[in-house]
């Protein structure tokens, strides 16, 4: 490989030994891809919005949607803002290139890198807030409600709705600031009952549905997360 204009013996050191060696050691450090968090929806006629289930996913790539309409933002527990991005719902689907219809109810989804010290998921229309959600309740609940009845050894709904009420206090305890006791609450509570209530033996037949395993594991990355804060 040669560099047109230019004499080839002024090259005799194009790279360093240690210039080698920083590159190296650069290429063997984990750039594992971080935490993201999956969002979707619709946003309504009236300007409102409505979230459809919250997903984490612990390694992948943020998929940002980069266009000029609704801000998408990421808070802390202090309300101080620690990512935002516009993004433009979907306003028309195409049947061919030349044939598309408009929708009534436009529809979003992408993911967004989520940090350890990320509280809340806001959605907001210039200055006004259309959604405000706690990520971490709201990632249990929606995985909660997302268990198959058959997948509970017994008591399928009185055992749900136990559940989103433990949900609940842990919500609680982390809008009051009590981030020891809401990690309690999980570990020993949360977590306890998911071992004990869901049948091991279970595969949910949807892909958008929880096993035992994976709510179990959504719930100690909620934790890790937690305590890394």
């Amino acid at each position: 490989m040669g560099c047109e204009g230019h004499n080839p013996n002024e090259f005799d050191n194009w790279i360093s030994t240690e210039v080698y060696a920083n590159l190296f050691y650069e290429l063997l450090e984990d750039h594992s891809d971080p935490p993201i968090l999956l969002v979707s929806g619709f946003y309504l006629p009236d300007g409102s919005v409505t979230l459809f289930p919250l997903f984490m996913v612990e390694s992948g790539i943020p998929d940002l949607p980069q266009n000029a309409g609704l801000l998408i933002g990421l808070r802390d527990e202090s309300g101080e803002s620690l990512f935002q991005e516009e993004f433009s719902p979907s306003r028309y689907v195409y049947r061919d290139p030349l044939d598309r219809a408009e929708l009534e109810y436009r529809p979003f989804a992408f993911s967004v890198p989520l940090s350890t010290d990320t509280e809340y998921l806001t959605i907001s229309d210039g200055d006004e807030e259309l959604v405000e959600v706690p990520i971490y309740p709201r990632l249990l609940q929606d995985a909660i409600n997302l268990i198959p009845d058959g997948e509970f050894s017994k008591l399928p709904q009185q055992r749900r709705a136990a559940l989103l009420n433990k949900v609940g206090a842990f919500q609680q305890m982390l809008v009051e600031g009590n981030r020891q006791g809401a990690i309690l609450k999980l570990q020993n509570d949360i977590i306890k009952h998911l071992v004990g209530w869901l049948r091991e033996d279970y595969s949910p037949p949807s892909p958008l549905e929880y096993s035992r395993a994976e709510i179990i594991q959504l719930a100690h990355s909620i934790e890790m997360n937690l305590e890394a804060q």
